[in-house]
């Protein structure tokens, strides 16, 4: 349920898909915006156009950049895998747990098992 304080779908419950495809486009737009594709020569593809790999002075600067970047690339693939969960889990249909609970169609109702002796005594 949306929370009371939004206008106008305050208090009401929210459909799945009402939720999944704006999840879904943004995480596509965040993918797009921060994924660098590589195509040689110290150059990448990027939303921008190519452009040029830039050299650090040394190691320990390249990994500080690395660790920086690293979750704001990951941003987008991971609001989409979130959105999937979601939707999944919204939509997916109650196991049927008739059978192994003895509540199904054809077992007997409960207090109808038979007593021993009563009729129903194997025959010689």
């Amino acid at each position: 349920m949306a929370p009371a304080w939004i206008p106008l779908i305050g208090g009401r419950r929210v459909r799945p898909l009402a939720a999944f495809v704006p999840a879904v486009l943004g995480g596509l737009i965040l993918t797009f915006l921060f994924t660098a594709v590589p195509v040689g020569d110290g150059r990448y593809l990027t939303l921008y156009g190519v452009v040029d790999a830039i050299g650090y002075t040394s190691d320990a600067w390249q990994l500080l950049a690395t660790v920086c970047i690293t979750p704001i690339a990951a941003w987008g693939p991971i609001t989409i895998a979130l959105a999937i969960a979601y939707y999944r889990r919204r939509t997916a249909r109650p196991a049927n747990t008739a059978a192994c609970h003895g509540t199904s169609p054809t077992a007997d109702p409960p207090g109808a098992q038979r007593r021993a002796g009563a009729g129903n005594a194997p025959r010689s």
